[in-house]
């Protein structure tokens, strides 16, 4: 499928600049999501690590206050009294208690553990303490269990205690002290309020958006915070995502994967950095609501792009449109020029190598329009010369035929009738006259025939031909003819005989008409591929230009013939120096000389 140069033009610039654009815009929108999801992820960063610094001072503070509490000898009179039935502490142990919890926000109940498995348990409230009466059986196995974890612990957790009476979630905290041989547990029993407080932000200016979230997953892989898109997630969901596995083996990172919800987020991940704590934590946001600033990028660079585009194609139409004028305005003028219609300008003006190339252009379509009229008036002389040769000829043959056979014969006749009437001697010699002018008219005949074209060239070849023309020349104007030759008489064809035999014949005419010469010497000379002419007088010579050779029948009938036989001809002359006439011919070798 033939397709046109400005839809190439246009094609291939659209395509190029199209490129650019899409490249530039790819290049943009991939530097700006990567730029975004590391800001994201040092945002995410900054939140697990804000996270966990509360978790961990809230833990610590607590194991202080456990320190604190195990300490002090009064501990050894509360485990004393376990065993009374006062339901009520006495006022210096509340003092104690007092002096060291503030918040009722923070520890719901406070616990004591006796080595006998006796349990005293004092909610706390805002205004005082008081003990709980009972201790329900799930309670009592979990102080079983931390009672046994403190012998080889300095600190006993249990982090996912659910009361299966309230179903409210708790954090037990114990340590074991010991005073005159007798041993306690002092235990903490934190709401899980207290944890979701530090991790639980759903305010979107907070750095976590709409869509994101801070929380803790224990290795049990449940949840031990609640998720902000599920209020009962605590030791419920189920998180199995690959920040999970890589925090719980203490690896510290960001990546991006599917959450709990199957939806793909931006997490920072680690293991939260306390010996009694196996828990997760991790800073996550959704990615398409991270990636909103990098997609409105993006959609911006495709609305660019298709505007870019468009503009490109409008600039890249005119553009193709500008180059390819000139083109096409030259391939119309070059048809012209094949059809034969010369001398057609562009009138285009281009100040680059358009314009060069119209400038040549029309210097070109100027030369040929020249050679045309050059080559139309050579043509016309060419048939203008070969019509005066022939009527030249045609002048010559009537003249000859006029006043020589016409003579000749008139006078026969003149004879012949005379002899009608005269004596028989009489008779006979006017017959004898008769006869004898009969003699003399075929030899004229013979002469004018030999002049037309001598029989000899075409019996015996170029060589004696010119011999011949030697002894009339010199017979007719005692002018001295020298031929020179190397060739035989099968040499050349009948063809190249006759163009090369009318050629000397008509260079020795010019020099019997105009040179004044005493001289001609003809030369002959064949080499392997090319015959040489010379043709030389020693006479007066003439001013060799274009306009002289142009002049003459002669000239150009010489040069006529040898163009037929693919040949040059050059003419050297001067004034009083004589003539040189040079005609190389190609030939053919016919036969070895």
């Amino acid at each position: 499928m033939r397709i046109s140069i400005t839809k190439k033009l246009l094609i291939y610039f659209f395509v190029l600049s199209l490129a650019g654009v899409v490249s530039i815009g790819t290049y943009s929108y991939f530097k700006a999501r990567e730029a975004l999801i590391a800001r994201t992820f040092d945002q995410l960063r900054s939140v697990r690590i804000e996270k966990e610094n509360r978790i961990k001072e809230f833990f610590n503070a607590s194991i202080t206050d456990l320190n604190k509490l195990s300490s002090f000898r009064e501990s050894y009179e509360i485990i004393n009294n376990l065993s009374d039935t006062s339901s009520e502490l006495s006022p210096q142990y509340t003092g104690l208690i007092k002096a060291f919890f503030h918040s009722s926000e923070i520890y719901e109940n406070i616990s004591y553990y006796a080595d006998n498995k006796n349990c005293k348990t004092f909610h706390i409230s805002e205004s005082n303490f008081h003990e709980q009466n009972a201790t329900s059986e799930n309670l009592q196995a979990a102080y079983d269990q931390l009672w046994i974890k403190t012998q080889t612990e300095e600190v006993a957790v249990i982090d996912s205690f659910r009361n299966v009476n309230s179903g409210k979630v708790k954090i037990l905290l114990a340590k074991r002290f010991v005073f005159d041989n007798r041993e306690g547990m002092f235990i903490l029993q934190i709401p899980i309020e207290v944890i979701n407080h530090i991790m639980f932000d759903n305010n979107p200016i907070n750095g976590l958006g709409y869509s994101g979230e801070a929380y803790l997953v224990g290795n049990d892989f449940l949840m031990r915070s609640t998720s902000r898109f599920d209020e009962k997630s605590i030791l419920i969901t189920e998180v199995k995502t690959a920040g999970v596995f890589s925090a719980l083996k203490n690896i510290t990172g960001t990546d991006i994967f599917q959450d709990y919800r199957h939806i793909k987020v931006l997490s920072a991940f680690s293991k939260v950095s306390l010996p009694y704590l196996k828990w997760a934590i991790l800073a996550e946001i959704d990615e398409n609501e991270a990636m909103v600033s990098v997609n409105l990028i993006r959609n911006s660079i495709i609305y660019l792009t298709l505007i870019v585009s468009l503009l490109t194609l409008g600039v890249v139409a005119i553009l193709s449109v500008t180059i390819t004028q000139p083109i096409k305005a030259i391939q119309k003028e070059t048809e012209k020029i094949s059809r034969g219609e010369f001398g057609m300008i562009i009138n285009l003006k281009s100040n680059d190598e358009l314009g060069d190339l119209i400038e040549a252009f029309n210097n070109m379509s100027f030369r040929l329009y020249e050679q045309a009229l050059k080559l139309e008036q050579e043509r016309k002389l060419r048939i203008t010369s070969m019509i005066d040769g022939q009527e030249i000829e045609r002048q010559r043959l009537s003249r000859e035929l006029h006043d020589s056979l016409g003579q000749h014969i008139l006078a026969i006749k003149m004879r012949l009738e005379n002899a009608v009437g005269a004596k028989p001697e009489e008779s006979h010699r006017i017959i004898n006259d008769a006869i004898e002018s009969f003699s003399d008219t075929a030899r004229e005949i013979r002469s004018i025939s030999n002049g037309l074209m001598p029989a000899v060239l075409s019996e015996f070849g170029l060589v004696t031909a010119l011999k011949n023309l030697k002894r009339d020349i010199f017979s007719t104007f005692n002018i001295e003819v020298e031929v020179n030759s190397n060739i035989n008489d099968k040499a050349l064809d009948v063809r190249q005989e006759t163009y090369i035999f009318r050629i000397c014949q008509e260079a020795i005419n010019n020099i019997t008409k105009y040179a004044k010469a005493s001289k001609v010497i003809i030369n002959l000379d064949k080499g392997e591929d090319f015959l040489n002419l010379y043709v030389m007088d020693n006479g007066v010579g003439f001013n060799v230009n274009e306009e002289s050779l142009s002049k003459g029948n002669g000239l150009s009938n010489m040069k006529e013939r040898a163009h037929l036989l693919d040949g040059n001809i050059k003419i050297e002359s001067s004034k009083e120096e004589g003539t040189l006439i040079k005609v190389i011919i190609p030939i053919k070798n016919n036969t070895d000389d």
